[in-house]
C-alpha cells in the first residue's frame, strides 16, 4: 500500500469527522496525493467518519443459534467471489471486509452453478444453524434465473433459507428485519440502519484465505 494512500485515508477520516460530504472530502484527497481510481475506490469503501464507525461496531455480534438472518445476496456473493477469483479484499474501519470488483449487475454471469455450489459450501458451516432469509434484487438481469439455482442448492445442502427476489431490495430488507434479526451485509447505508450485524463474507475468508485481507489503515482514536 503506497505511503500516500495512508496518508490520504488520514486526511480522508479528519475530514468526514468534520462533516465535509464523501465526494467533496474523497475530491480534495484524491488530488492532493494523486490517489489512482482503485485508491480512491478504497477510501470510499473502507473510510468511514468516526460517529460511524462508533455506530456499526455497537451493531457487530454473531447471531445467537436459531436465530433469524436476513441476507443482502448480491453484496455477500460479490465478496465471497473475490476470494474465489484471488482478489484483494479490504478490511475497513468499522470492522467490515469488502471487495472493489463492483460487480453487482453482472453477478449473475458469473455466478455459475458450480460457482454457486462452491459459494454455498463455504457459507454452509456460517449459516446453517440460522433461518436465513436472501434478498436479491430484481433490477439485475437473470435474477430469477440466480434465485432458482440458489433454492435448489441451498436445499441440497439442508440449510433452512427462503429466497426473495425483490425491485426494491434495500426496501425489502429493511422491512423485513427487527431488532432479533441480524442482518448480512457490507453496505453502509444499511449498517447505518439496522440494529444487529455480523461479517460472514470476512469471517469465510479469514478461514480460508487471510492474505487476500488487506486492512486500510486509519487513526484508531474513535
Amino acid at each position: 500500500m503506497r505511503r500516500e494512500l495512508v496518508f490520504a485515508a488520514h486526511d480522508y477520516r479528519f475530514l468526514l469527522d468534520r462533516g465535509y460530504p464523501q465526494k467533496p472530502a474523497l475530491d480534495i484527497v484524491s488530488t492532493k496525493y494523486r490517489l489512482t481510481r482503485r485508491e480512491r475506490l478504497i477510501l470510499y469503501r473502507s473510510v468511514h467518519s468516526s460517529c460511524y464507525v462508533r455506530r456499526v461496531r455497537a451493531k457487530y455480534s454473531k447471531p445467537r443459534f436459531g436465530s433469524r438472518i436476513v441476507v443482502d445476496g448480491y453484496n455477500l456473493f460479490s465478496t465471497i467471489y473475490s476470494m474465489l477469483a484471488n482478489e484483494e479484499v479490504y478490511l475497513g474501519d468499522d470492522g467490515f471486509v469488502r471487495d472493489l470488483l463492483g460487480l453487482h449487475g453482472r453477478l449473475p454471469r458469473v455466478l455459475t452453478s458450480s460457482v454457486v455450489e462452491d459459494i454455498i459450501e463455504l457459507l454452509t458451516p456460517y449459516i446453517n444453524s440460522y433461518k436465513s432469509v436472501f434478498i436479491l434484487d430484481a433490477s439485475v438481469s437473470h435474477s430469477g434465473e440466480l434465485a432458482r439455482l440458489l433454492r435448489e442448492t441451498l436445499y441440497r445442502r439442508g440449510v433452512e433459507a427462503v429466497v426473495y427476489v425483490e425491485k426494491k431490495a434495500d426496501k425489502k430488507l429493511l422491512e423485513t428485519i427487527d431488532k432479533n434479526t441480524w442482518t448480512i451485509t457490507s453496505d453502509a447505508v444499511i449498517l447505518d440502519t439496522i440494529p444487529r450485524t455480523y461479517d460472514i463474507a470476512g469471517q469465510v475468508i479469514r478461514e480460508y484465505k487471510p492474505r487476500i485481507i488487506i486492512p486500510v489503515p486509519v487513526p484508531e482514536n474513535i
